[in-house]
């Protein structure tokens, strides 16, 4: 009932929030039509739903598809920028334009000067230098020397402002006091400043994939433990538990394939290269615990019986070597809600992050197990009887606080693969494949 609840709550708030990032805005078709409409872009601003009405259903478009968009206060232009198209933000017009670009998300942010029909981008270095023979770190400030020859035939404004830092307010302001510059001497258009800042949508994304179990539950690892606590078909008429010296001699866990799926949204950071978040998950688990231990029990000849297949009762002498021989299963389901947060590295064909997760989650467990007591002193072993603690089927429920890492690549803006390491009631290694939207 609490899992049915969480994932009502979590789609309702994917309808809401999806729905709130829709603004009103305009597209301007490769004819030069300009449509009015209603647009949602995605982390690059590169990918864009577009309705002529809020109410329709949306039509997406690419970077090829379109000269330019504008939403709210914001502009973009179709530009061509290292031998591909892309959306540009214009943030200054006039005689020299001004443009920005975030299409790589979570990426650094990159300017790009325009005048007389070129686009040069402006840029500073970090270069190693080698003086005296000790290195140094050297900034080249390139985007000043540009800036001095692209826009030299009117720089008494920009020459006032220098030496002006590399950031996008400094270099809006420089290209505007150009703008202005030409107006004045009726050589140019005066400056416009658009509005630099966009708000970034919530990115919504699915994952599924297969885990497999590293480190079984607690009620898994305890099961050697009974052998030395308690064995329930006793019928001594002393209280108390027999005490075991044994060894393991084989146990072994076979794991089996579980299943685990995540409905998940981030958002990114002011900074762009990481994000936040939530999500929720479902995993499942199945595998079995073979035992074989033995050794010797410290209890007296008469003080502890048990019942063989035949319901006759015998006992077990003290120091008598002796035998586990049993298996252990238990199937897990888990399911989670919490944060994540993620780093990004991106590349212009690809994207990696890690990231971790602090969740709250709920765990069931169906156990099983059936051991059995063998003597051990002859040539061939000799059953005795079975230990039925544990044997009837039995269900556990747990909740708590649980934690993951997670790390990830991604190709394009929709598809990626992802693994991660959880760990909650048990510990998995999963393998999931990832789709954004």
């Amino acid at each position: 009932m609490k899992s049915c609840l969480l994932a009502v709550l979590l789609a309702h708030l994917f309808v809401q929030v999806n729905a709130q990032f829709y603004s009103p805005a305009a597209i301007v078709l490769p004819s030069k039509d300009t449509v009015k409409g209603c647009i949602r872009l995605d982390f690059t601003n590169q990918l864009i739903h577009f309705k002529a009405s809020c109410q329709e259903k949306p039509v997406r478009y690419e970077v090829k598809d379109l000269i330019a968009f504008r939403v709210n206060d914001l502009l973009f232009e179709r530009k061509v920028v290292d031998g591909r198209p892309l959306f540009l933000q214009k943030l200054v017009e006039g005689s020299a334009q001004f443009y920005t670009d975030n299409h790589k998300p979570f990426g650094r942010e990159r300017y790009y000067l325009a005048a007389r029909d070129t686009l040069v981008e402006l840029t500073m270095l970090k270069e190693e230098v080698v003086v005296q023979g000790q290195r140094f770190l050297k900034t080249n400030k390139q985007y000043l020397k540009v800036i001095n020859q692209v826009l030299a035939d009117c720089n008494e404004g920009t020459n006032v402002m220098q030496p002006f830092p590399f950031n996008g307010e400094a270099l809006a302001r420089a290209v505007s006091a150009y703008n202005d510059c030409r107006f004045r001497q009726q050589s140019g258009s005066r400056a416009v400043v658009y509005p630099a800042s966009i708000r970034r949508p919530v990115r919504f994304f699915t994952q599924v994939g297969v885990s497999t179990v590293v480190i079984p539950s607690p009620t898994i690892r305890e099961t050697k433990g009974l052998y030395t606590r308690k064995v329930v078909e006793s019928s001594g008429s002393f209280g108390g538990s027999p005490n075991y010296d044994f060894s393991d001699q084989g146990s072994r866990t076979r794991t089996n394939i579980g299943y685990i799926a995540t409905l998940g949204l981030e958002k990114p950071s002011a900074r762009g290269n990481v994000s936040w978040g939530g999500h929720i998950t479902y995993l499942s688990a199945q595998y079995t615990r073979d035992l074989v231990a033995g050794g010797t029990t410290n209890a007296f000849t008469d003080q502890y019986n048990y019942r063989d297949q035949s319901n006759i009762i015998f006992s077990v002498p003290k120091q008598e070597p002796i035998r586990f021989v049993g298996t252990v299963k238990e199937q897990v389901s888990i399911v989670q809600i919490g944060l994540l947060g993620r780093k990004y590295w991106y590349t212009n064909k690809a994207s990696w992050f890690i990231g971790g997760r602090l969740n709250y989650g709920f765990a069931q467990a169906d156990y099983t197990s059936s051991i059995d007591l063998y003597a051990t002193k002859t040539a061939t072993s000799v059953y005795l009887g079975k230990m039925v603690r544990y044997a009837e089927p039995a269900k556990f429920t747990s909740s708590g606080l649980g934690s993951l890492v997670e790390a990830g690549w991604q190709r394009r803006q929709k598809y990626g693969v992802s693994a991660r390491y959880t760990w909650q009631y048990l510990h998995q290694a999963s393998l999931l494949v990832d789709y954004y939207f």
